[in-house]
């Protein structure tokens, strides 16, 4: 493919500056290396043992090479004017002494040594003395086939050389391609991210720069040539942050020149090129591919403007078939019944258009942008496995449109593409759907006759910001609801299969729980304390309380004691013990009563005691004993759902370190606080201070890593969110944070300047915009290095520092005060104060805005999880004018949401939904939400304005339980409403005040009584039985 030589040349000028500062991955290539040699031995490549493969001089021109591709796989980068020989037991390199020099460093790795032989070849030689060695040392004979790629002629000297050779030692020769492509078409976790990235990359550049671009030229009817649109948009994916991507831009490149098609000419094919025509506002197909870290993605849309009925059917049959064929896309199934499922969803919507369907509905995509021997065609019976990628496209050519007034828009065509990773488990995953492709997404009405259908006045503005279908208006509405509706079902279904997965794990749980119940102080009667004198006793060691009873110790786990308290009389007391029990605060989570429903508890015990100061002691006791217990409960039940982290490995060499951190959650302690370091080690962080004080964070234990530069706020931050909380200060955390103060946090009370143009206020504002820069520059450089270290270290994990976008911050209350939440790629965040808030996206199962109405000022924002477990979260006192700004972002970020005019109580809602899953799902889910989704029929109103009917058993109790029959309340309404007692004077009051407390105080005087000792032969102070409330315990 042809491309200008200017992205070629900086394209290629990046990649030789990325190889003189990066090294080859050796954990990815030990384990490439050990799939190449199986399958070099098992018969992968024929009877071939030995695969050579010999590149020559960078091209001008973009172009994809098996050759390319096994080096990008293999080593992670390309080498120009070298050859590779490999048998199953060596790896022998001939190239230049720089390039020689990173393998040279590759073999340092353990278990690669062994395998990688370098042969280095000066500029001045051809390299004729070393590939001689390499055969040599390979031992190719006449009777050796070698494995090459026939129909790739490198041009260079090397790869002369090598033929030469080859021919030389008169070995057979095989057909390397198609063993190759079988080895690399299952990619690995570190390959699907770059898949991810790449299609994160064409979807938003879409998004965000193409879309735009075409309605501004359609809305203001710019005159702008395709091939115009194809350098612009080929631009932007060079330099992703134009379109807000944030990917690094010496790994983005476009997998071919972007191609827009428009006005009657359409080719559906990825070696087109972008006409010098220009734009026709009609039916407009855009085709985008892109690589990151030389992985492709692909994206092709079609939009059209002012689309007839019989445009429309075929856009939706079209996309009916891609959604079809993406469903066939499952582990065990054909390449054939990929094609057979698109086909047959055509043939169900329209006979003529499956007739114009094409032999081949897409292919494999990974390194290759097309990868052949996937061709999703009907007689391809290559068997599809989980980790495959594939570029799924329907287009359809030769279609026409007889009532177009425009002659270019007669004659049209239509196609998309998506990118699609295939799963274990579940539906194959879209990884380009964040660019729409439903009807409202693509459809725009602009002609002055669907003005007048909608009844639109145009009002002096633009019409396509007034009329377009897509957006529905200013606020996006039509389109946010299309992408609303084509959610309920998917969501529906994640719901029911979760829910009905987690039931069966319920009862273990519960098991689990309940063994938890028995609570042992002695195991045996002879371990309870002989001791003569019968008293309040408290054990310490044993964790319980004695109580006598009927002239016996009764001994009673100290978590069994809900309050104790102590009520003095004179020189006596009376202590009184308050037991958990069913039915009190407790409830039905007081786990005795759950394992033994049958029993009896004790509810309260009262002892009365001679000696007041005893009594005080043994409460003190109790409730000392009681606190310790229970806070060693608490803190052993929050380490048993700790997850022990590996330990971390420091690292010898280089090794990254940012300073002058504080971090939080702070250590505790007495003293001043003091800053630390943050060093980056081989498989995590690990934070320390002067003091000594150590804090470790494991790469694998991080869940999300955000860097938050400081622009107006005093403190420039690194946070992490961990999959597994960590103890910090004996506290259990998930979330820690290191951050750096940027700013002054003192001011002056007044909060007034002396003079806005005094030069030493001056000095200090640029001082501290210094200091902010400086500390904005240094987190960032710090990002940067560990983001590398990541992705050659830890491509497994998918770690990426996310930055949160501050243009779609908003004020709410997420805990108990108003902050600023921020949304970020992957969360929802608020990192300046703690309590900090993180809610992962991916936890999220919809989100139900409440409180909307008009006249409001606010709303709240209520977030329920996949974990039904787990409390919903109620972000409260949005401001009303976030809202469609909020709205958009869900819908940008495929989370269902619903809209409610009061707060809803949601723990009974989830609680009916756990129980009956089946229930949820066939009464329509979701849908219960949404308030505005019923039916203006007349039926449906009749059936809404019933309401709740009783049945008669309900009708008679009502009837018995009144407090009056109609009678009585006929006669009641014909009492005079004035009736009422003549009220008395001060003085008659003020009497019976008087009166009242001369009786209050004779009562009080009769029951005053002197406090009885003794009793029940008890040598110490207290006497009497207990008294018992409750029934006697069992």
């Amino acid at each position: 493919r042809g491309r200008p030589a200017s992205a070629a040349r900086a394209q290629r000028a990046s990649r030789a500056a990325a190889m003189a500062s990066l090294t080859i991955d050796a954990a990815a290539f030990a384990k490439r290396w050990g799939a190449l040699s199986a399958a070099l031995a098992g018969g992968t490549f024929g009877a071939a043992s030995v695969l050579a493969v010999a590149t020559g001089k960078a091209a001008e021109e973009l172009a994809y090479l098996k050759s390319t591709s096994l080096q990008v796989w293999l080593f992670g980068y390309e080498f120009t004017d070298s050859v590779f020989l490999a048998s199953k037991d060596a790896l022998h390199v001939v190239s230049s002494k720089k390039k020689c020099a990173m393998f040279e460093q590759l073999k340092q790795a353990d278990g690669v040594g062994e395998v990688i032989s370098t042969h280095v070849r000066s500029k001045e030689e051809t390299g004729e003395a070393q590939i001689a060695a390499a055969v040599q040392a390979l031992g190719l004979t006449a009777e050796t086939t070698v494995a090459a790629l026939a129909k790739e002629s490198p041009e260079g000297v090397p790869a002369q050389e090598w033929a030469k050779a080859l021919q030389e030692a008169g070995c057979a020769t095989a057909e390397a391609a198609e063993g190759l492509s079988q080895l690399m078409q299952v990619k690995d976790a570190a390959e699907l991210l770059h898949e991810k990235k790449a299609a994160h990359l064409s979807a938003m550049v879409l998004t965000n720069f193409v879309v735009p671009k075409l309605e501004e030229i359609i809305d203001v009817q710019k005159e702008v040539s395709h091939s115009a649109l194809t350098e612009q948009t080929e631009e932007v994916v060079l330099a992703p942050s134009k379109a807000s991507v944030k990917l690094r831009a010496d790994k983005c490149e476009v997998a071919y020149p972007p191609i827009f098609q428009s006005g009657g000419t359409y080719q559906f094919k990825y070696s087109a090129v972008s006409e010098e025509s220009n734009l026709h506002a009609g039916v407009i197909v855009c085709m985008l591919g892109t690589r990151y870290s030389m992985y492709c993605a692909n994206l092709v849309r079609t939009y059209l403007v002012d689309p007839s009925k019989p445009q429309e059917r075929a856009y939706k049959a079209m996309l009916d078939a891609q959604k079809a064929a993406i469903g066939a896309l499952k582990p065990g199934a054909k390449c054939s019944d990929v094609h057979a499922a698109a086909k047959k969803a055509l043939e169900e919507a329209d006979a003529e258009l499956a007739a114009k369907l094409p032999k081949s509905v897409g292919a494999g995509i990974g390194i290759e942008f097309r990868d052949a021997s996937l061709s999703l065609n009907a007689k391809n019976s290559t068997e599809l496995k989980a980790g495959m990628a594939f570029n799924v496209q329907i287009s359809l050519t030769g279609l026409e449109n007889p009532t177009a007034s425009n002659a270019q828009a007669r004659s049209y065509g239509l196609m998309v593409a998506d990118t699609v990773l295939i799963k274990q488990e579940g539906e194959a995953e879209v990884i380009t759907l964040k660019a729409g492709k439903e009807w409202g997404d693509v459809a725009y009405e602009i002609s002055e006759e669907a003005e007048a259908d909608k009844d639109v006045v145009a009002g002096g503005k633009s019409a396509i910001l007034d009329t377009q279908l897509r957006a529905q208006g200013d606020t996006g509405e039509g389109a946010r609801h299309s992408t609303q509706l084509s959610l309920l079902d998917q969501k529906n279904q994640e719901t029911y299969a979760r829910l009905s997965k987690a039931n069966e794990q319920k009862e273990k749980a519960a098991t689990a729980k309940l063994s938890r119940a028995d609570k042992v102080a002695y195991r045996r009667v002879a371990d309870i304390p002989a001791k003569m004198e019968l008293e309040l006793q408290v054990d310490q060691r044993n964790e319980a309380v004695l109580l006598p009873i009927r002239g016996l110790l009764v001994p009673f786990h100290i978590s069994t004691v809900k309050n104790i308290s102590v009520h003095n009389e004179g020189a006596g007391a009376y202590v009184h013990f308050h037991f958990n029990v069913p039915g009190s605060a407790f409830g039905s989570s007081y786990l005795p009563a759950q394992k033994y429903p049958d029993l009896t508890f004790v509810r309260e015990a009262t002892f009365r005691s001679t000696d007041g100061r005893h009594a005080a002691q043994v409460v003190q006791q109790v409730k000392t004993l009681r606190k310790q217990v229970l806070d060693k409960e608490k803190e052993k039940t929050e380490r048993e759902n700790l997850v022990t982290q590996e330990k971390l490995k420091v690292s010898q060499g280089r090794v990254f370190r940012l300073g002058d951190l504080s971090i939080r959650p702070t250590f505790g302690g007495r003293g001043k606080k003091v800053s630390g370091t943050l060093e980056a080690h081989s498989n995590g962080f690990r934070y320390r201070n002067p003091k000594g004080e150590v804090c470790d964070v494991i790469y694998s234990n991080i869940k999300h890593a955000f860097l938050q530069p400081s622009t107006n706020e005093p403190l420039v931050l690194v946070h992490f969110h961990l999959h597994h909380p960590i103890i910090i200060n004996k506290k259990k955390t998930q979330d820690v944070q290191f951050y750096r103060e940027v700013v002054d946090m003192s001011q002056a009370l007044d909060g007034k300047r002396s003079n806005a143009y005094d030069p030493d206020e001056l000095d200090e504002e640029q001082r501290e915009r210094e200091k902010r820069n400086r500390a904005n520059r240094e987190f960032q450089e710090f990002t940067r290095k560990v983001q590398e270290l990541w992705e050659r270290t830890q491509k497994s994990l998918e770690l990426e520092f996310d930055v949160p976008y501050r243009e779609l911050a908003f004020q709410g209350v997420p805990h108990k005060e108003s902050v600023t939440v921020t949304p970020s790629v992957g969360c929802l965040v608020s990192l300046m104060d703690p309590p900090f808030f993180v809610l992962s996206l991916d936890d999220v199962e919809l989100v139900n805005i409440e409180r909307v109405g008009f006249g409001l000022k606010n709303f709240d924002l209520t977030v329920v999880f996949k974990d039904f477990a787990r409390e919903v979260h109620r972000i409260d006192a949005i401001p009303t004018t976030s809202l469609e700004s909020i709205k958009e972002w869900l819908n940008q970020m495929q989370i269902k949401y619903y809209e409610s005019k009061m707060n809803l109580a949601w723990k009974p809602i989830l609680k009916t939904i756990v129980d009956d899953p089946e229930k949820f799902l066939e009464e329509g889910g979701w849908e219960f939400l949404n308030m505005e989704g019923g039916s203006d029929d007349e039926d449906e109103s009749e059936d809404e304005s019933e309401g709740f009917v009783p049945s008669e058993d309900e009708e008679s109790e009502e009837g018995s339980g009144s407090d009056f029959d109609e009678d009585e309340e006929e006669d009641s309404e014909e009492e005079p409403e004035d009736d009422y007692e003549e009220g008395m004077d001060w003085d008659e009051l003020e009497a019976e005040a008087k009166l009242d407390d001369d009786e209050r105080g004779r009562d009080e005087q009769k029951g005053k009584r002197k406090p009885s000792g003794g009793g029940g032969g008890s040598s110490k102070k207290y006497g009497g039985e207990p008294s018992l409330p409750a029934a006697p315990m069992m």
